[in-house]
């Protein structure tokens, strides 16, 4: 068969391989720069990332755990497309869908990813050239792999189908990081690519499944944007009812079944990651105070606890490390004040 490959540089220029734990989510983009992505912390915990992985040329093959939750949006590098297996994930939505088990998530060429999850999970990836996917697919299927999907991903054809699929890429990653030198072979690397590829369009139904309405996970990704567009705002409980037309019981409800936390816990979290965000790039003259209150934490004690309970270190401490000296007002660290503090600003993450 004739390749319809169009010439462009690889995104991969060398074979490499490696096995690495980083403890910042944004320090993975060094390690992936042809990518676009960003990273927001969702759930409690020091953040913490293990990747392994194979490249060659043409593909990336990568299994990575993230803990805690996070919410990441991006793009792989132009002319690649991504297909990934949810290894363990109990609660992840990819494109605004619940990422079941049964599907191979897909981004086709020229898409972009949104992936929320708010507890750890491991995914296994293979970044490849859209081209290769085409090519297997018209030997298996006839035509084309799918340039666009209304949902998260493509259905496994059976569970063996799906257990075949990640055998297949363990067992090359798991040579690969044993004899790093095979990458150096041409042919080993081609029958890598090869076997690789046939897999995944060799288990996988070629229809688009169309993604199962379900109201109530409509209910919590409208109250889940109006949240995320109203970070730096003030915003209650019935103002997320209105953006997600729903009552709050119903809200509520939704919004748990979903995501698994409260709708105001969600947004203080993605508030305090914005916090952290700026305190990380903070400039001298920057104060825990003013970065609090800029994202509408006006207690600061309690915005100290809570920065803590989530990031396990204070905020004073993220904004020295920027800065390189130890900022005023570091007493604001020590949870303090009077009565109790309100139900907002109590609720976390379940």
């Amino acid at each position: 068969m004739t390749s319809t490959r169009t010439s462009r540089p690889a995104p991969f220029p060398t074979g490499s391989s490696g096995l690495t734990r980083i403890d910042d989510f944004d320090a993975v983009l060094s390690l992936s720069p042809n990518w676009e992505q960003s990273y927001v912390q969702l759930g409690r915990g020091a953040p913490s990332t293990q990747l392994s992985f194979a490249r060659t040329p043409s593909m990336e093959l990568t299994v990575v755990s993230r803990a805690p939750g996070v919410l990441f949006q991006g793009a792989p590098p132009r002319g690649m497309a991504v297909v990934a297996v949810n290894l363990h994930g109990p609660i992840l939505h990819a494109q605004r869908h619940r990422w079941e088990g049964d599907l191979l998530g897909v981004v086709p060429r020229g898409g972009e990813f949104e992936i929320i999850s708010n507890t750890p999970h491991t995914l296994f990836g293979l970044c490849v050239d859209h081209d290769l996917l085409d090519e297997a697919a018209l030997v298996h299927w006839g035509h084309p792999f799918p340039a666009r999907l209304s949902g998260p991903g493509l259905r496994f054809r059976d569970p063996m189908s799906r257990l075949r699929l990640v055998s297949t890429w363990a067992r090359w990653l798991r040579r690969v990081q044993l004899q790093p030198g095979m990458l150096a072979d041409p042919g080993l690397v081609a029958l890598m690519e090869q076997e690789v590829v046939d897999v995944v369009v060799g288990s996988i139904e070629p229809a688009v499944p169309a993604p199962p309405i379900d109201p109530r996970r409509s209910v919590a990704h409208r109250a889940e944007a109006f949240l995320r567009r109203s970070l730096d705002e003030p915003v209650r409980i019935g103002d997320v009812c209105t953006a997600a037309r729903a009552s709050r019981p119903t809200l509520h409800a939704s919004f748990l079944a979903t995501f698994g936390t409260s709708p105001m816990a969600y947004w203080k979290s993605l508030r305090l990651a914005a916090a952290r965000k700026d305190l990380e790039k903070a400039r001298r003259g920057t104060t825990v105070a003013a970065v609090a209150m800029r994202w509408g934490f006006f207690r600061l004690g309690y915005f100290s606890a809570d920065y803590c309970a989530m990031f396990c270190e204070k905020p004073s401490e993220t904004l020295r490390r920027a800065t390189g000296r130890v900022p005023q007002g570091v007493s604001m660290d020590r949870p303090g004040g009077r009565g109790r503090p309100s139900a907002t600003e109590t609720d976390q993450f379940q």
